[in-house]
């Protein structure tokens, strides 16, 4: 082997230059990154993951039963070049995590490699059939049931009238299965009511909305069940009701002069007579 001192300028220029360049190479350290980092996949839709190399090497997919091949519907692989290669994943079905990994080696043996977690997640959706409309009659115990799914377990909410409900322990609750259950119903318990399934950390949510009616029975709310009255002045009786549908009010009234509007009697001469307001449901 000849000495540096017996070479000539140009051999010994190009022997230093093959060493810097191999000497660069084997200082290169081989990097491996998968994009993206977030392995969370919805469940039944496909997401495209990529290994990049920060040199050229052989690169493969792994899982635990080994090498990863393509397998339609499920798995789909793509090489792109000797520092790239792609994985296309679809998971149909409910399933744990599991974990890929991305392993590469280089020609002069060096190995790396890279893992990421999948995990299923599924979007909110309410399932429960939400008619337009329930009808109850007053003093039913009604139940509205909002059956879920999605992955995580949604965080269930209702709302009245467009306001969040607040709960009324032991007449107004929300069920462990979302359900919203309401004692001895009454008119004022009438109106739309909204589900909402919502997952906060993801900013993903489902709604619908059903109107609630309630039937009651015409009753009569009197302000005064006595009234005196000096003659010659005017007076007014006033007839309250409630009830759904909304009833029909009559008076009726004995020897005596006077104007009667739909809930009101105004008497201009008043006597000692007895007068009667009255109500019925309409006809549907």
């Amino acid at each position: 082997m000849l000495s540096m001192t017996m070479m000539g300028p140009r051999t010994l220029s190009v022997l230093i230059s093959t060493l810097l360049i191999a000497s660069a190479h084997s200082s290169k350290k081989l990097n491996l990154n998968i994009i993206p980092s977030n392995g969370e996949i919805y469940l039944g839709e496909a997401k495209y993951f990529m290994c990049k190399a920060s040199q050229e090497a052989d690169l493969k997919w792994m899982n635990d039963d080994g090498e990863v091949e393509s397998d339609p519907g499920r798995y789909e692989l793509k090489k792109v070049d000797e520092t790239l290669i792609g994985l296309n994943i679809t998971l149909s079905s409910i399933e744990p995590d599991q974990v890929i990994t991305c392993k590469a080696e280089t020609d002069s043996g060096e190995e790396s490699e890279e893992k990421i977690r999948l995990s299923i997640i599924q979007k909110p959706k309410i399932i429960s059939d939400f008619g337009k409309k329930q009808e109850f009659n007053a003093g039913a115990s009604v139940k509205l049931p909002c059956l879920t799914e999605g992955i995580p377990k949604p965080k269930i909410s209702w709302m009245h009238n467009g306001e969040s409900l607040s709960q009324d322990p032991g007449r107004v609750s929300v069920g462990g299965d979302g359900s919203l259950q309401i004692g001895k119903i009454q008119l004022s318990d009438a109106g739309p009511y909204s589900c909402r399934a919502s997952i906060d950390n993801r900013n993903e949510r489902d709604q619908k909305t059903m109107t609630v009616i309630v039937n009651a029975a015409p009753v009569i709310h009197l302000q005064n069940d006595r009234l005196n009255a000096s003659s010659k002045s005017n007076t007014s009786l006033t007839c309250s009701v409630t009830g759904n549908p909304a009833p029909q009010v009559n008076w009726r009234r004995y020897q005596l002069r006077g104007r009667v509007s739909d809930h009101s009697m105004h008497i201009q001469e008043p006597e000692s007579q007895i007068i009667l307001c009255t109500v019925a449901r309409k006809s549907m």
